[in-house]
Order: C-alpha cells, then sequence, then structure tokens
C-alpha cells in the first residue's frame, strides 16, 4: 500500500506544481492559519515555547508572533508541494535563495579539510543541501555531490520518501548520498575522511531518544540541553565550522548569511562550539521571531 500512496502523493504534487510558487505560498499561509484557529495544531506548545522565550514581551506581543509564526510554517508547506514536482532547472530560476557572503563558504572550503554547517529550524530548512543551486548568481566553488545534509529518518515511509526527495530536487548526481541518516553518519565520514566535504547538520533539535544530552547553558532564557555530534566530529577531524543564518526576505525567498564559528576546530571544546552556535541562532530568531518552528519541544 505504502507504494501507490507515494506515487499519488508524487503525482498530485507534479500537478500542483504547475501554478506558481507565489500562489502555493499563499495558500500555505491560508493553511497556517487555518490550522491555528480549527484544530489548534500544537497551539499549546507554541504558546509556552513563545512565552518562556520572550518574559518581557506582552500577551499582545505574543500574540503577533503566534499568528506570524502560523503563517510562516504554512509558507513552508506550501513550498514543499511546490517543489515536490519541480525539476532542478525550475528550481534554479526561482532564485528562492540570495546569498550574501558567498566568499566566506569558499573561504573555508578552501583552507579546511572539510566544513561541518549548522543550521537552526529557521527559514526553510529542507532548502540546506541545495545550495549550490538555489542561489545561481552566487559563485559558489563547493561541488553540489560533495555537500551531504545529515537527517533523522521519518516513521512514515511515505513521508521520509517524499522529503527525501524533496530535498535531493536540484541535485542531477550523486543523489542517494546527498542525504546521510543519523545512525550512518558516523561511517559515512570515516568513509571519506580523505575526501572535501561540507556536512550541513540541522543542529537545534532536543537530544533523541537513546542519545547523550549535553548541558550548554542559556537558549531563549531557558536551560537548554542539545547533541554535540557535529561539533565533536569537527573537533576530532579538524574540521571548519559555520553558522547559516537563514532568514525571510522581504517579498518572498530567504537571506542566508554564512558566519564562521571556527576556521578549524581541531581539539576545541565541543560544547564551546555548541554555545557559540547557540548564541547565533538566538541573534536571529530575536530578529525575526516568527521565522522558527516553535511547534516543537525543544526544552524539556
Amino acid at each position: 500500500m505504502q507504494k501507490p500512496l507515494y506515487y499519488l502523493l508524487k503525482g498530485t504534487t507534479k500537478l500542483l506544481s504547475a501554478l506558481p510558487l507565489g500562489f502555493h505560498r499563499r495558500c500555505g499561509e491560508f493553511l497556517g492559519i487555518f490550522a491555528l484557529k480549527v484544530p489548534g495544531y500544537r497551539r499549546s506548545v507554541v504558546d509556552i515555547n513563545l512565552a518562556r522565550s520572550f518574559p518581557d514581551k506582552k500577551y499582545g506581543e505574543l500574540k503577533e508572533i503566534r499568528k506570524g509564526f502560523y503563517k510562516h510554517f504554512g509558507r513552508i508547506i506550501g513550498e514543499a508541494v511546490w517543489f515536490g514536482g519541480c525539476n532542478a532547472e525550475r528550481l534554479e530560476k526561482a532564485r528562492i535563495i540570495r546569498m550574501t557572503n558567498p566568499e566566506e563558504i569558499n573561504r573555508l572550503w578552501e583552507i579546511a579539510p572539510s566544513v561541518v554547517v549548522m543550521i537552526g529550524h529557521c527559514g526553510n530548512w529542507e532548502l540546506a543541501c541545495g545550495f549550490a543551486h538555489y542561489a545561481p548568481d552566487a559563485e559558489i566553488l563547493v561541488p553540489s555531490k560533495d555537500v551531504h545534509m545529515v537527517y533523522k529518518q521519518l516513521s512514515s515511509p511515505v513521508w521520509d520518501a517524499f522529503i527525501k526527495d524533496n530535498r535531493r530536487a536540484p541535485m542531477s548526481e550523486s543523489r542517494d548520498e546527498v542525504l546521510i541518516e543519523t545512525s550512518s553518519v558516523m561511517r559515512f565520514i570515516m568513509t571519506h575522511k580523505n575526501e572535501k566535504k561540507v556536512y550541513v547538520f540541522i543542529t537545534d533539535q532536543y537530544p533523541y531518544e537513546g542519545g547523550s544530552p549535553v548541558e550548554i547553558g542559556e537558549f531563549m532564557h531557558q536551560d537548554t540541553q542539545t547533541m554535540v555530534g557535529a561539533a565533536r566530529l569537527a573537533s576530532r577531524l579538524g574540521m571548519a565550522v559555520a553558522y547559516l543564518s537563514f532568514r525571510d526576505a522581504s517579498g518572498g525567498g530567504y537571506e542566508w548569511t554564512y558566519r564562521t564559528i571556527s576556521e578549524n576546530a581541531s581539539g576545541e571544546d565541543p560544547v564551546q562550539i555548541m554555545k557559540k552556535y547557540y548564541q547565533m541562532l538566538q541573534e536571529d530568531i530575536e530578529a525575526q521571531p516568527c521565522n522558527y518552528l516553535w511547534s516543537h519541544k525543544r526544552w524539556k
């Protein structure tokens, strides 16, 4: 039954993706507000996260952030439908990303054996492994075949396959190795340790079940535990570490900025690397509060 469901989903998104991206974004925003008003999707989680993260804001301000978040969340869903039926050429033409400083990722690529790029759930994180294509005007030295995104496999095989297709949509080569499941990342990196790569980690989740939570102090005014796998790998193998700022751009699309955390993390304390990362992430969230995924339990 799973294959027919997958082909039905892909066929539907193929048809819908013929409509303009702006249409999908507007429909997504409507869907997000509907999710807030009718079923109240994870509203209690959102309200608790916002109240604790912005203790100085009044109720009216928090209410506006909540509304903006649900519109943002719905827009991501609308974009996912559009991506699901597009080919690489159309995705490049859309120019979804404006990269403010491609020279920084190019510099790290040239001086380091490999680069770890850490991102949070800001903007549309589903695009993170396609940066060589979504901003075609930027001169990127990193070959797309050498960019790999680490991901956690979804419990639904159908949705897992769909999301994987979306994340790999702009790639025309080495598609099978674009995404690396968390359980396989260490083996993959050690197998390719003599090859220059960029590894993209979504790094703001609460530690997975069975993981080893590490205290990093306060993040968004709350005591925070996190995973340090990406920082530990960079420290062990002497990789460069960068934070990818993923802000919502006016008029649609996103603005990317690379901020270097370490040019060579060899021997550095992984906890200190993570503290720098979370400080940068907090700056982005405070600048654009609606642009973060508030519907997940990041603090427990």
